[in-house]
């Protein structure tokens, strides 16, 4: 293009007179700087980086949903995990407690085993039982789920096994327990997955008393006996459980009225083993025994059975 040097005028590259004053013009190409045009780019682009930084800090600064890694709250409670859904479930544990039975006063009881499978996180409790076998040359096996609200069975299974249908008294429990556990693993799987129950890291029953917040609580038990003639022996009529905190009842979380019926075993003593809680909730499963008497009356018979406590409720967290 051809520009005027008198007025500037911008012509076209025939013209030879300016076209706004009329003066000789000399064709001038218009130069390229590329050093120029390079410059201008890298300050567009670094003006661009600069505005957004600029915006994503203050935005983030402004909007306290949005939190780096840095600045999130570490210390905030993890919910835990949604349930997911398992293939099968694994053979659980027998259940670790002291059986010094001696000392306790029992008179050479036989107890069953219980294995502690799992909790959901609605409060139910699931776990397979051996049931004593009072030499009728049998294998028992029971598999609960226990609403530890309402103390309730949601669903059982169990096994009676004689000689008849093959059990045979010179192998161990352990042999058969595996063997039904592997035959109706899927049913088993079934029905704890319907119920959501996560299994049980630990298999150790855990002692009284409890300590919550430098707070003590434990259990104390109130019987009311009556004397059994046919047995010469006095035998518990009504049991009541209640939560102490620092000595002081908060709640009862046990009640219940025995019946005596001629032949049948009959409850001589109660005691708690201990506890297990859950791991979702501020709620236990608390083992409570019975023992009764035996068929012939010696040995006598340990009876297992799990009570549900609430501990949110009585002030301690």
């Amino acid at each position: 293009m051809s520009f005027c040097t008198k007025c500037g005028k911008q012509n076209t590259d025939k013209a030879k007179f300016c076209t706004s004053c009329g003066g000789a013009l000399t064709s001038i190409q218009q130069p390229v700087n590329s050093k120029n045009n390079l410059k201008i780019i890298i300050s567009v682009t670094s003006l661009v980086v600069v505005a957004a930084c600029y915006f994503l800090f203050f935005h983030k600064k402004s909007n306290p949903g949005i939190t780096s890694p840095i600045t999130a709250d570490t210390t905030a409670i993890q919910q835990p995990e949604p349930f997911a859904f398992k293939s099968s479930y694994d053979l659980p544990k027998e259940l670790v407690f002291p059986r010094n039975w001696e000392k306790e006063g029992y008179i050479n009881p036989l107890y069953p085993k219980i294995f502690p499978i799992g909790w959901s996180r609605d409060g139910k409790f699931a776990y397979a039982e051996e049931p004593v076998d009072e030499a009728c040359g049998c294998y028992f096996f029971n598999i609960y789920i226990q609403d530890m609200y309402s103390d309730k069975m949601v669903w059982n299974w169990k096994l009676d096994m004689d000689k008849e249908q093959g059990y045979q008294v010179e192998k161990a429990n352990a042999f058969y327990f595996q063997k039904v556990w592997a035959k109706n693993n899927a049913l088993f799987s079934q029905k704890l997955n319907e119920y959501q129950v996560e299994p049980l890291p630990v298999s150790r029953l855990e002692k009284l008393p409890m300590v919550i917040n430098n707070n003590q609580c434990t259990f104390s038990i109130s019987n009311r006996s009556i004397y059994i003639s046919d047995f010469e022996q006095s035998m518990i009529a009504s049991t009541t459980i209640s939560l102490l905190v620092n000595g002081a009842a908060k709640k009862k979380v046990f009640n219940k009225k025995y019946t005596y019926a001629e032949n049948f075993s009959s409850t001589i003593s109660n005691n708690i083993l201990g506890y297990l809680k859950s791991s979702y909730e501020n709620r236990i499963a608390l083992f409570y025994i019975t023992e009764n008497r035996g068929y012939e009356g010696i040995p006598t018979v340990i009876d297992i059975q799990m009570i549900g406590c609430d501990l949110s409720n009585v002030g301690l967290y």
